[in-house]
Formats: C-alpha cells, sequence, structure tokens
C-alpha cells in the first residue's frame, strides 16, 4: 500500500533521494540493469514507493511518491539532478517546494514565519500526492533536529497533516545531531522540534549521527566519513526494513501496520532501527551469513543498546538489577533464503518487555526470500525501547543549561516564542525520559 514520504530541509532532502536510489538498486540491481519482466517483489516495491510513467523507447521510468520541501532552492536541484542521473527513477519537477531565504538554524523562523507563510502552497503539493495514490497508507516525514527549516518548517508540517489528515499514519525519522555540535543552538532545535512532534507523530525513528558515523569508519572501513557516506547507511536501513515483506499470518509490512503495533501506548513513540550485517560492498562476496549468528547478535545488539556489531558489550544480560535495555514493542525484517523458518524466541523473552504488555504485541516478525541488496542473508529491527533515550536526555540538560542562562533565548523571542513555550516542551520531554526510565522497574 503506498505513503507519501515528505522530504523536509537539506537532511531530509539528501536522506530522501539517497532511500529512493536504495530502493531502486535492490529492485534492478546496482549496475541499473533493465529486466523485461518483474517479479512480485519488484511489482510491490515499486507500487508502494513510485508511480510508473508511460512507457519510452520500451523502458519505463518512475517517479517517487514524495515531496521535497526545503526554504533553499540548492540542496533540491541537486537532488533532482542526482536523480536524473539514475537509470530507472527521477523526480518530476512539480514535486518541490522552495523559497530563496532559509530559516538560519532557528527552530523559530521554520515553525512560526515560513510555517504559516507556505503552509497552503505546502498542503497543495502534499494533495496532489495523496491522490495519486488508489490506496494511502500514510506519511512518512524525513528532517534533522538540527536546523531551522528541517527541524521548525518540518514540526509544522506533521502538525499540519496530523489537522488534515486525522486518520492517516505519521512516521517521522528524524535525525539528532552530532553530540560534538553542529549548530550552537542545535539542542534548543532538538528539544522544541521533539516535543511537538511527540504530541502529533504516530512514532518517531531517532537516528544519531555519531553511532552511525562509527558503522561508516569501523564496519565500511571508511576513512574519511562523509553526510553522504552517513545518509547511506541510514537509507540502506530504511529501505531494508520498508520494503515488501510478509508475518507468518500472511499481514504485509504496510506502514499503517507495523506503526499500530509499535507505538500502540501514547506514552512510548520513540524507536531506533537496527541493522545486521553492515558490511563493506567489496566485502561482501566474502563474507559468511548464518541465521543463527545474525539473531544471536542482533539481540544482544539490542539488550546492550549497541547500533552496530562491533564494539558490542556481550557480558549484557537479560537479568534482575542488571541495565540491559528494555523494550515496548519491536518489528523484526529478516530477508534471504530460509527467512520464515528462522526461530526468533530469543527476541521475545517476556523480561525483555514490561509485564504490562501482552505476549502477542511484543513482537511483530516479517520475512522475504529474496536477499536485499547483495546481502545473501540480513535483518533489521525497528525497536521501541529506551536505546535513545540517553541521548535525548543530553540534548534536554544541554538546552536546559543554555535556557537557564538565557543565550539565545532572545533568537526565538523575536519570531514568537515565548518562555513558556521551552518550558512545556521540557515539561513534555521530561515526561517521555521518565516514562522510559520507568520500564527498567516495571
Amino acid at each position: 500500500m503506498p505513503f507519501i514520504t515528505v522530504q523536509l530541509g537539506q537532511c531530509g532532502n539528501q536522506l530522501g533521494t539517497a532511500f529512493f536510489n536504495s530502493l531502486m538498486n535492490d529492485t534492478f540491481g546496482k549496475d541499473g540493469s533493465s529486466q523485461t519482466s518483474l517479479d512480485q517483489y519488484q511489482k510491490d516495491l515499486l507500487d508502494r514507493f513510485f508511480i510508473r510513467n508511460e512507457a519510452k523507447g520500451g523502458k519505463s521510468s518512475y517517479t517517487p511518491r514524495s515531496v521535497l520541501i526545503d526554504m533553499e532552492s540548492k540542496v533540491i536541484l541537486q537532488s533532482l539532478a542526482t536523480a536524473r542521473q539514475c537509470s530507472h527513477w527521477q523526480y518530476s519537477n512539480k514535486q518541490y517546494f522552495s523559497q530563496k531565504a532559509g530559516s538560519g538554524n532557528n527552530w523559530a523562523h521554520g515553525y512560526c514565519v515560513h510555517g504559516k507563510e507556505c503552509d497552503a502552497a505546502i498542503d497543495d503539493l502534499i494533495r496532489t500526492q495523496v491522490e495519486d495514490c488508489d490506496r494511502f497508507d500514510g506519511f512518512l516525514c524525513l528532517m534533522s533536529l538540527a536546523g531551522g527549516t528541517g527541524s521548525g518548517l518540518g514540526t509544522y508540517v506533521t502538525e499540519m497533516l496530523r489537522d488534515v489528515y486525522p486518520k492517516a499514519f505519521i512516521l517521522n525519522e528524524v535525525v539528532a545531531p552530532y553530540q560534538s555540535g553542529e549548530v550552537i543552538v542545535q539542542s534548543y532545535n532538538s528539544l522544541l522540534s521533539l516535543a511537538h512532534l511527540y504530541q502529533h507523530a504516530d512514532g518517531l525513528i531517532i537516528v544519531e549521527n555519531d553511532p552511525v558515523q562509527q558503522i561508516c569508519a569501523k564496519r565500511l572501513g571508511l576513512k574519511h566519513v562523509s553526510f553522504t557516506h552517513i545518509n547511506k547507511v541510514i537509507s540502506h536501513q530504511m529501505s531494508h526494513f520498508l520494503a515488501p515483506a510478509t508475518s507468518t499470518s500472511g499481514s504485509r509490512n504496510f506502514l499503517g501496520d507495523f506503526v499500530q503495533q509499535l507505538y500502540a501506548h501514547p506514552s512510548y513513540r520513540l524507536s531506533s532501527l537496527l541493522s545486521i550485517p553492515m558490511i563493506a560492498d567489496a566485502n561482501i562476496q566474502y563474507s559468511t551469513f548464518q541465521w543463527e549468528s545474525t539473531v544471536k547478535t542482533l539481540r544482544q545488539m539490542l539488550i546492550a543498546k549497541a547500533h552496530m556489531e562491533e564494539g558490542i558489550n556481550w557480558g549484557m544480560k537479560v537479568r534482575p538489577a542488571s541495565d540491559y535495555n528494555r523494550s515496548v514493542a519491536n518489528a523484526l525484517v529478516l530477508r534471504g533464503k530460509g527467512a520464515a523458518s528462522v526461530p526468533i524466541d530469543s527476541l521475545n523473552e517476556g523480561a525483555m518487555y514490561p509485564k504490562w504488555l501482552p505476549a502477542n504485541q511484543r513482537l511483530q516478525v516479517y520475512t522475504n526470500s529474496r536477499p536485499f541488496s547483495g546481502y545473501e542473508k540480513s535483518a533489521s529491527l525497528l525497536t521501541n525501547s529506551q536505546i535513545s533515550i540517553d541521548t535525548i536526555d543530553k540534548l534536554v540538560l544541554k538546552a536546559w543549561n543554555m535556557f537557564t542562562s538565557k543565550a539565545y533565548v532572545h533568537q526565538y523571542e523575536k519570531h514568537g516564542l515565548t518562555s513558556e513555550d521551552f518550558l512545556d516542551c521540557f515539561t513534555i520531554l521530561e515526561s517521555v525520559i521518565c516514562d522510559y526510565q520507568r520500564l527498567s522497574i516495571t
């Protein structure tokens, strides 16, 4: 079932372009070779994420079901140019919105100023995409927490989507900044975004730049890691989880299905995405993959709050008084030969979940026997758990220290934000942090 991807700001547009490229690489191969006929998996994937254009010269092309939004046109034009270089897909010139002035890394400027000025045009653009869907599953919003347009305007657009499409599923994938700092007011922007999104999105996937950087350096062997590399890793994880797969009951991994399962409790909307294996392309052909070791490693990553196979704390155990990661719910996708028969009981252990959660709501498993993007066997886990709470706690603390010193608050107040707005956001996130921490004692 199709859904619309909303690419917001520089980060969201670059990530969205990498995401669609990853999907097409899996569908047709990284060499871009065409096929005379498509199998069912390819048809399902293309229908979910793309609109098929009339064939020219016997070769069909595809346009993503997406909207590109930024206040400056530079990144959008780069995304359009990047897509034009791809063999099978490209953006349409009618599916983006941009202006000439950015948001100056100020959440309030993006939310209070650009949001109100541009909401009608953005609404029309999104509505056109929705009307192109025979069936509509919801929205996937891609954005950064650090800047002004992605975070501020991205938050405003999410709230607008909730108002205009009250029954649609809304999932936001948000990229948290480096802890060392990208923007001096990134803690403010992150605080305001997360607090508002928590009240309007069905679920949030938190992507942390620091561990993704480590994946690039330690697992992929890259000496000089760029945002292009980081976006490639994130998009691989996204496409692995979102590409077509089926549960044992026959249900599909449609956006709405796993959103309802993962974020059923309104107090718990945070999630993280883990993928295994992550290997440099040149080394895949020399690697051996076994389901038993794959599931074992993924489980240890989950309970030890590790984002990759490298440096896992194998001493972490699921036992009383242990500081292991507690989950509210998990969704697992397995891809490769024999995926449907893989034992997954170790990921469904009762002690990993709160006692109040029914056993049949802990873990949803989807499989597909088709190998993904060159990996003979692979797995991804979208986990609603405590894994990102430490990072959010640090962001809130940094924002609080700045706020109590009145640092840069005037830059937000001049666009209409008040001290009470900040305090409301602190209250919301402190409550979220406490709810997740309380899982350790339930």
